[in-house]
C-alpha cells in the first residue's frame, strides 16, 4: 500500500523519467523570446512610454504626451541603456498636425524626435489627453534587459516659454529562450 501511495505521489508531481535539464546543459538561443515591459505614465504634465508586445522579438515602443497644453513644438530623445539591442522604424506621430513638419535623428541606441508647426501663423495645436508623440521598434539578438531613458525633453510654446516636464522610463527585457 505504501508502495503504491509512493508511486502515485511521484507520478502526480512529475518526478519519474529523466531528470530535468538544468540551465548549465542548456544552450540560450536566439529563437522567439516573449519581451517583457515595465513602465509607468505620468500624473501630470509629461511623457511616458508603453510597448506594444504582440511581435516577438520586435516590440514597438510608444512615447505620449498629456497635458501639455498649447504646443507648439516639442523635442526629446530616447537612450536605450544595455545589452545588444538595435532601433527601427524610428517614427514621429503627426500628434501636432499633419502640416507639422517632424524630424527624427540619432543613431545606434540614442534616437531623437521633433515636431512643429510651421511658424507661429499657424498657429498651435492642444494637447491635454493622451496623445501618441513618436514610435519605434527594438529588436534583441540575444537575451537583453534595456532601460529606456527620455532625455533632453522639452515642449515649446508659440510665445517661445517653455513647459516645465515630468519624464518617465521603462525597462524591456528580452529573455532568452533555453533548448
Amino acid at each position: 500500500m505504501r508502495i503504491a501511495l509512493l508511486a502515485g505521489f511521484l507520478l502526480l508531481f512529475g518526478c519519474s523519467g529523466p531528470p530535468p535539464t538544468t540551465v548549465s546543459d542548456a544552450t540560450v538561443d536566439a529563437g522567439p523570446m516573449t519581451p517583457t515591459f515595465s513602465g509607468s505614465t505620468v500624473t501630470g504634465t509629461g511623457l511616458w512610454m508603453t510597448a506594444d508586445l504582440t511581435q516577438p522579438n520586435a516590440p514597438r515602443v510608444h512615447v505620449w504626451g498629456q497635458q501639455l497644453g498649447a504646443t507648439f513644438g516639442y523635442a526629446f530623445h530616447v537612450a536605450l541603456k544595455g545589452s545588444d539591442v538595435a532601433v527601427s522604424e524610428v517614427v514621429v506621430e503627426p500628434a501636432l498636425g499633419a502640416d507639422a513638419t517632424s524630424i527624427t535623428g540619432g543613431t545606434g541606441t540614442d534616437r531623437s524626435f521633433g515636431a512643429v508647426r510651421r511658424g507661429p501663423a499657424a498657429g498651435t495645436t492642444v494637447i491635454d489627453t493622451a496623445t501618441l508623440l513618436a514610435s519605434f521598434t527594438v529588436t534583441a539578438a540575444q537575451a537583453a534587459d534595456v532601460r529606456l531613458v527620455i532625455e533632453r525633453a522639452q515642449v515649446r510654446r508659440v510665445d517661445g516659454t517653455f513647459v516645465p516636464l515630468q519624464v518617465e522610463g521603462a525597462t524591456l527585457q528580452f529573455p532568452g529562450v533555453l533548448r
